[in-house]
């Protein structure tokens, strides 16, 4: 692949953006049949979408359907389907295209789909569309051991090169394009992936229950990653976080410069001591 800068150059002169909804992004992750989740348990995770009382919240929900495949393949989980019904109420859609369960040839594949990207896009477009999905997120986390390939330099600039690739094609259909990120792995080069087209970068690094250890991973993701892509994540599902450690998360999102208005939260249904919050994050 091309090198990122002469790519980026290039890439400005034919982007199409799609609109963004809004200034204020907050979207729960459904994780479906993957995270164990009964029928039952999604009617209720819709619902709260639906709710009146809160699901004017909400702007965008993200729910487990694809995956990578070999080959620069792309596969269509068998699990329940949700996107009409979030559809239907006016929120965007983010569908992810994941790495689970994680198979020790996923770098593998990422290697492939960054040599040939163009039968991924293709399918994936297809698909999209036929759906009428708004967008997607892509959740790719290579594993290491267990005869899994070793990371190598170019690695991450491929990636954040098929990125820029992907979201450039996907914007000439008004689809907008998330990445997963962390620092657990040198797969995600930050700068890298920020320079690229790709509409939110999602930090899961603030995935986490301690005060502290949130407060320093949110310090890092205002310096790492540019404001208008950042949106952070927020652990919600069983975490038993107190109602000061739920405060101190929103003022610390608010006292930013500029205030954070982009979170992702982990994961639908959200509990019932998190309302107050996130009624008045979203005014």
């Amino acid at each position: 692949m091309a090198a990122l800068p002469s790519l980026l150059l290039l890439a400005a002169s034919v982007a199409l953006l799609p609109p963004r909804a809004s200034a204020l992004f907050v979207m729960p992750w459904l994780c479906l049949e993957r995270c164990g989740d009964s029928s039952a348990d999604i009617a209720a995770q819709l619902a709260q979408l639906a709710d009146p009382a809160h699901g004017k919240d909400f702007t965008a929900a993200s729910f487990e359907l694809f995956n990578l495949g070999p080959n620069s393949t792309l596969i269509v989980n068998n699990l329940t389907s949700v996107s009409s019904k979030i559809n239907a109420l006016g929120l965007q859609t983010f569908a992810m295209v994941s790495s689970y369960p994680y198979p020790p040839e996923f770098l593998t594949w990422m290697r492939q789909v960054f040599a040939t990207p163009q039968p991924f896009i293709d399918a994936l477009v297809a698909a999209v569309l036929a759906a009428k999905i708004t967008a997607v997120n892509i959740d790719w986390e290579p594993t290491s051991g267990d005869g899994a390939p070793k990371l190598t330099k170019q690695d991450p600039i491929d990636y954040a090169n098929f990125l820029d690739v992907l979201s450039l094609a996907l914007h000439q259909h008004g689809i907008l394009v998330s990445v997963d990120v962390a620092t657990w792995s040198k797969i995600w080069d930050l700068q890298l992936i920020s320079a690229t087209h790709i509409d939110y970068v999602m930090n899961m690094e603030t995935y986490v229950v301690n005060d502290t250890v949130w407060q320093q991973e949110f310090a890092d993701s205002l310096a790492l990653i540019p404001h208008d892509k950042l949106v952070v994540g927020l652990e919600n599902h069983e975490s038993a976080m107190s109602d000061a450690s739920i405060k101190m998360r929103f003022d610390a999102m608010a006292a930013a410069s500029p205030p954070v208005r982009n979170i992702g939260i982990w994961r639908a249904g959200i509990e019932d001591s998190w309302w107050p919050y996130l009624d008045a994050f979203a005014q």
